[in-house]
């Protein structure tokens, strides 16, 4: 639950800005609805983490959960914002799934060539 201001800065566009993890900046728009880094984060986590939804290439699941409208150019946007709101937190999560699938790969194969090296 971030705190969320709105101001002109220049007389004539509307801006939003919010806190993420300390640090103030512009909250950005997606398809005229205002994207909270909250409601982000919670529709990634809902859709299997950061992690996943970029090695699935799953936007679009994201996209649904906020409530947005089917379009490819809409999940790159929402990709973008996340890396916006959250660029390290995100990259660390997906290096650590990453080096995660590849231990559960390795494993895999070695429990395949201990079954193999037994039936021979």
């Amino acid at each position: 639950d971030g705190t969320y201001r709105t101001h002109r800065s220049d007389g004539r566009k509307l801006k939003r800005t919010c806190e993420v993890d300390g640090r103030v900046m512009d909250m950005s728009m997606v398809q005229n609805t205002w994207i909270t880094p909250d409601m982000l984060r919670k529709a990634v986590q809902e859709s299997g983490g950061y992690a996943k939804v970029v090695h699935l290439r799953q936007w679009n699941l994201v996209r649904a959960a906020l409530g947005l409208e089917p379009s490819n150019s809409v999940n790159f946007s929402i990709h973008r914002v996340f890396k916006k709101y959250f660029g390290a937190e995100g990259q660390a999560e997906l290096d650590a799934a990453a080096e995660a699938e590849a231990r559960k790969t390795a494993k895999r194969k070695r429990s395949r060539r201990s079954r193999s090296s037994k039936r021979a």
